[in-house]
């Protein structure tokens, strides 16, 4: 791993953002690949916080970066997935605004898709209920 996204992963991991965007603007290879076969912008989304998603898609990170094993298998083959997941299994609040970001940035899902508009609500409504019923 290269020394600047090493510090990319360390203000995400750190949850500081000044160190964030340093860091960003130091890294010439923002979709570098991690040993785990995943980029930076899966950590940024699995943060929850949306303005660490918005410095990794302004510094060119690609939203439809695609991980390979063992990522893909642990986390999802895609950001927009990881989002997608992460708002269902977890925080529907927190999550979807970060789906829906990835998606104004020409996120697709492993089918070349987006969120189907008409299912959203139904799938907000059934998230909430799970997630109500498992705290």
């Amino acid at each position: 791993m290269s020394p600047a996204i090493s510090l990319v992963l360390q203000a995400l991991i750190g949850n500081d953002p000044s160190a964030l965007t340093s860091a960003v603007r130091e890294c010439r290879a923002i979709d570098e690949r991690l040993a785990d076969g995943e980029s930076v912008l899966f950590h940024a989304v699995l943060s929850g916080r949306i303005e660490f998603v918005e410095t990794m898609l302004a510094a060119g990170a690609d939203p439809n970066f695609r991980a390979i094993d063992p990522a893909d298998y642990l986390l999802t083959p895609t950001p927009l997935e990881l989002a997608q997941q992460a708002r269902f299994l977890m925080d529907w609040d927190k999550y979807h605004p970060i789906a829906v970001l990835l998606q104004a940035h020409g996120a697709l899902d492993q089918e070349g898709l987006m969120d189907d508009l008409e299912q959203l609500k139904a799938k907000e409504i059934s998230a909430k209920s799970w997630q109500a019923g498992r705290g």
